[in-house]
């Protein structure tokens, strides 16, 4: 599926980031003035980033990001192999249901590290409320808004809470969405996973990510520093119900 060309103002942020970093970058050449120390340095590094990204996976990872902007509903399920360490499950399961302007619903469901039964962690949105559920905490919290629960949970989730909900709410997130913090992003060769042909996009941070070439989304995630690896099974635009939102 062709989408190239289809870009929304968002979908060009990655370009204009890029030349708003060059062009200052030039100014300060120009200006004799080489930025050192503080400010100077985080331009440096930027400009270093910006360069060095594959503007082949950039492209990509625009068409990715508007495809979940297109979406109307989405719903997947997720598989999670991680390494244990800071809260993160060996192994576990997650789901998203989303609906846009409506319902949303992300549940993770892991071995209890200190029980024998399923810890739960749970962020929704309910008639316009958003709402956290930790298998620590136990209560349902209305308090936090949806991107502090996202953050909440994102160790006991393996980062699923901050990879395509970040997607989904964009707007809500205002630069730090699951692309946003790539920093050199480089396209490899295409993997086929279950028939399916998929980008291959790996990154400075260690994280590699393969897209799917038809439907733009997200299929799998290799974690930064061997964390975990998440495989995500991912329906766009399905038919959704209130079962695909309640809380098991």
């Amino acid at each position: 599926m062709a989408r190239l060309g289809l870009m929304r103002p968002r979908g060009v942020r990655w370009g204009v980031r890029l030349l708003g970093i060059l062009i200052l970058a030039v100014c300060l050449a120009a200006c004799g003035r080489a930025p050192t120390g503080g400010k100077g340095d985080e331009v440096k590094g930027q400009v270093a980033a910006a360069t060095a990204a594959d503007p082949r996976a950039l492209e990509i990872i625009r068409q990715s990001e508007q495809a979940y902007l297109d979406l109307k509903t989405y719903t997947d399920d997720i598989m999670i192999a991680a390494d244990g360490r800071e809260l993160r499950p060996r192994t576990g399961f997650a789901r998203t249901a989303f609906e846009r302007g409506g319902s949303f619903l992300i549940e993770v469901a892991a071995k209890d590290p200190y029980g024998d039964g399923m810890a739960r962690d749970r962020v929704w949105i309910e008639e316009g409320t958003e709402f956290i559920q930790t298998a620590l905490g136990g209560r349902v919290s209305s308090e936090k808004p949806l991107q502090e629960g996202l953050r909440t949970i994102s160790a006991s989730s393996a980062e699923t809470s901050l990879i395509v909900p970040t997607l989904l709410f964009a707007e809500k997130f205002h630069g730090d969405t699951f692309f946003d913090r790539l920093k050199t992003p480089s396209l490899g060769e295409e993997m086929v996973l279950g028939g399916n042909r998929h980008y291959k996009i790996t990154d400075s941070t260690g994280v590699t990510v393969l897209i799917d070439v038809e439907t733009l989304l997200i299929r799998r995630v290799l974690l930064g520093g061997g964390k975990g690896m998440l495989d995500y099974t991912a329906y766009a635009d399905a038919p959704i119900g209130p079962e695909s939102f309640r809380r098991q």
